[in-house]
Parts: structure tokens; sequence; C-alpha cells
């Protein structure tokens, strides 16, 4: 489908504009006289509509009459019909299912006036809304890996990485961009205090209105402290010392329901951890919460599960040769965890693998494992819901399976889930009603480039950065329209 930008995620207006419906006639033998000479068709005998009745006559062969028999149908909600199919008593106005752009201004960069012929077959209203597909979209500044990207409500916000000079030597940066793709430009962000050092592999969560990072990897080593950025006046501002040690490949993750970041796991220096803290924007305040069953480990997966956080899987030590594949539940309003819940019978154990908020549960694939005497992919992945139940999920069409690749996933939150194999560039989609893969388009999708990022805003996804060779890295990505 095509996609607004006066959708929900971006709570953005456009311009419509409104085309009267082309004449129909009401008779079969008019209809041939209308067609040879359209000065025939005389407004007392055509059927306009009115955008209150899109209804129409139905014309009955056998009493050579016409009936109102053709229910009043908003047709946002008539499935298309085949191209081929043409409503016999309105040649000439539409094919039932067609679509096209027609002439008209929208806001949004990407956006076009588009409209779409009824099962009645007539024109709806044009309405601005983006292609379904990928649509390319250029960076500012360096590229970058193992960076951050939130999603604001209107705007991306890429924070950190690791950046190249090409020539074999990376290094962590301290820089920001924001996207924003009504208007498909990029600003630099204002820089942070000189005490917030460059970092990669650090987090960062949307919550309560700014864009808040922790942790991470300087170039110096780890690192344990925290700062806030605020879009609308592009300043930043230091978080209090938490109760944590330093690390990286950790998970933050807002609850709205609690209205806590909570961080948890991840790697020190030479140590693998399992204990997490709260942490309040609205008061400045940090809280440990309880130990978890969980056992200590970095580069989970985590996401919001109702109004609970669900952490899967992960690595211990310093690379994929450990990886673990269970999962479990914290609440972050009543400040207590589940019962640790089994991978699904079959699944293959993996290290960095993605995942996504599905439909009432977790959705994770891909990842690698260790095989000597190479590192391959791992195809496939798992969905496990709030329930405890986990289910294995079959390789997508579109994953590689040879070659350790990182691939991005996403999810609509309602019944698709996405994966997009950057090393290929490859992908399929998925739908959890059904335990059905279809493949994913790739048209205009990005380069093939490791470790790119994919953030869903509600509507559409966008993937930006990554590397090719080790080295360079890539200051684009793309914009993916269901």
């Amino acid at each position: 489908m095509a996609v607004s930008l006066s959708s929900a995620a971006l709570s953005l207006g456009f311009f419509t504009i409104v085309i009267g419906s082309m004449s129909a006639c009401r008779n079969l033998d008019f209809a041939t006289a209308c067609s040879e000479d359209q000065s025939k068709c005389s407004d007392e005998d055509s059927s306009v509509d009115t955008g209150a009745d899109v209804g129409g006559d139905a014309f009955d062969v056998a009493t050579d009459t016409f009936a109102d028999s053709v229910s009043a149908t908003d047709s946002s909600d008539v499935a298309d019909t085949p191209a081929d199919v043409v409503d016999a008593a309105c040649p000439g106005e539409c094919t039932a299912g067609a679509h096209e752009e027609v002439a008209g201004s929208c806001t949004g960069y990407f956006e076009r006036q588009v409209r779409r012929c009824s099962s009645t077959c007539r024109w709806d209203t044009p309405t601005c809304q983006i292609a379904s597909g990928w649509h390319k979209i250029t960076g500012l500044g360096e590229g970058r890996i193992r960076h951050s990207a939130v999603w604001t409500g209107t705007e991306l916000l890429i924070w950190g990485g690791s950046s190249s000079d090409g020539l074999g030597t990376n290094f962590p940066v301290a820089t920001g961009i924001r996207f924003n793709p009504v208007t498909n430009t990029w600003k630099l962000l204002a820089d942070p205090p000189a005490a917030f050092a460059a970092r990669e592999q650090h987090s960062a969560v949307w919550a309560d209105g700014v864009m808040v990072i922790w942790g991470g990897k300087g170039s110096a080593g780890m690192l344990d402290d925290g700062a806030a950025y605020d879009p609308v006046k592009d300043t930043w501002a230091l978080l209090p010392a938490s109760p944590l040690a330093k690390r990286a490949r950790h998970m933050a993750t807002y609850s709205p329901a609690s209205e806590l970041m909570i961080v948890w796991g991840g790697r020190g220096a030479t140590t693998d951890y399992a204990d997490g803290a709260s942490y309040s924007v609205k008061h400045s305040e940090w809280k440990p919460i309880p130990a978890s069953p969980l056992a200590a480990r970095s580069a989970s997966v985590s996401a919001i599960v109702g109004t609970k956080i669900m952490y899967w899987g992960g690595v211990t030590g310093d690379n994929i040769d450990s990886p673990l594949s269970d999962a479990c539940l914290f609440d972050p309003v009543g400040k207590s965890w589940g019962s640790v819940v089994a991978p699904a019978a079959g699944f293959v154990p993996r290290g960095f693998a993605v995942g996504a908020a599905a439909k009432n549960g977790l959705f994770v694939f891909g990842g690698g494992k260790s095989a000597a005497p190479d590192v391959i992919s791992t195809s496939g992945g798992m969905t496990i819901d709030s329930a405890g139940s986990a289910e294995l999920v079959s390789g997508s069409p579109g994953q590689v399976a040879a070659g350790f690749v990182v691939s991005t996933a996403w999810c609509d939150g309602v019944d698709r889930c996405w994966s997009w194999s950057d090393g290929s560039p490859a992908g399929g989609v998925y739908t959890l009603s059904t335990h059905t893969w279809s493949t994913l388009e790739t048209a205009g999708s990005p380069s093939i480039r490791a470790d790119a990022m994919a953030t869903w805003t509600g509507s559409y996804a966008i993937i930006w950065g990554g590397s090719f060779n080790g080295n360079g890295r890539y200051p684009d990505g793309a914009m993916f329209v269901p």
C-alpha cells in the first residue's frame, strides 16, 4: 500500500484536490451512443458522484432496466479488484483497482497526488501518498556504523557510532544528524558538552521529548555516562551518575507505562553483566532494578510487549561463539521479572540476531553462529508472545544462506515483519497470522552493506548507514514504504 505523511506517526496535514467524477450513461443503448458521441451524454442522463453517495445504478440485462442495487461504499474499504474488471454501466471512466498520479501539490517531498478507481468504476478523491517501495535518501556528514537512531514522531535522530577514513582507521564520533522525511532535508545536531565523549555501541531511546544516550565504547574504553538531547531547543544536558558499571552493547528500552528508561545487561572491558537500572527523565533519577533470572549477556534483543519489556538472546564474551536463545519478560511498573522462556524446538542458537516488536510479542531473525573454520549466517528466526509461547520461523526467501550477513528487521505491530539482508541485498515479508513469507522487492533498495540500521516510524521504515569492506562507511540509506 502507499502511505500518507498525514498518518499518526507524523501528524502532518496535506493538500487534496477534488476532481468530479465523469458521466456514467444510464442505459446500455445510450451507453453505446455515448461512447461514440460524447455530446449525447447530457447531465440528466448521467450520474455524478457527490462524495456523500458513491453508489450507482445496476443494469439488469433480463429486464432491460436499472435498479438501485449498488450500495454506497467508501472506496477506501473496497479491496482492489483485477484491472480488467470494468463496470459495464460505466464505460470509459476507470478500471476497478487502477490508480494513477494526478496533477496537484503535496506538502511532503516524497508525496504525490494519487487517485484510485473503486469497485463501482469511479475515481476516488485524490490524496497525497508516498508510493509503495524503496525511496533512496542521502545523508549529511560522515557515514557510520554502530550508531543510534530514534524516531521522534516527525524526525529521525542519528548520533554517534564508528566512522572511518576509508583507509583502515576507524574511530568513534560525537556528532549527530536529523532527517525530516517531509522536506527530505538533513541538519546537524548541536555538539554535546565536551565532557561527553565520542562513542559507539551505546544506547538511545526517545523519552519525554528528548533523546537519551547512555554508555557505549569510546576511544579510551567503556563508558558509564549519559546525556539527553532536546531537538526543539537543539541543546544537550548531562545525566546524573548511574549505579551501573561502564559497559557497551547493553539494552535500553523506554517504557511508556512506567515512564522509565530501563537499561539492562551489556559487556564491560572483560565482564558480561546481568544487572540493570531505571532512569526517569522527568525526575532525573536513577534506581537499580531487581536481579534478573537471565544469565549475564550483551547484544540481546529487547522490545515493548504490552506494558512489559521482553529480552531475548545475546552473547557471552566478545564474539558469537557463545550465543544464548532464552527470553524473559520484565515488568517496569511492578519492578518484577517473569519466568525464563526456552527457545522454540529446532531453533539454532545464534549471536547478533535482529528483532522487533510484533503483535503481542517479539520477532527475532538472522544472526550468526560459529562453525569451523568459517563464521556462517543463520537463516530463519522465532516469534515469542507475551504468554511465553515460542514458534519457529522458517528461513526468509531473501535470506542469504552462506557468509556472515547482518540483516535488519522491523515489524508494523499488526501482522507483518520484514527482514532485509543488507549483505545481498535481499529480503522477505513474514505474515504472522498465516506463518508465510513473500519476497521483499529490492528495486531501489540501498547498496550492498553490513551493519545498516532500520527504524520503523509507524508507517514506513528508514534504513541508514552501514559499511563496506569493513572500513568504508555509507552516509546514505532509503525509506521503505509497504
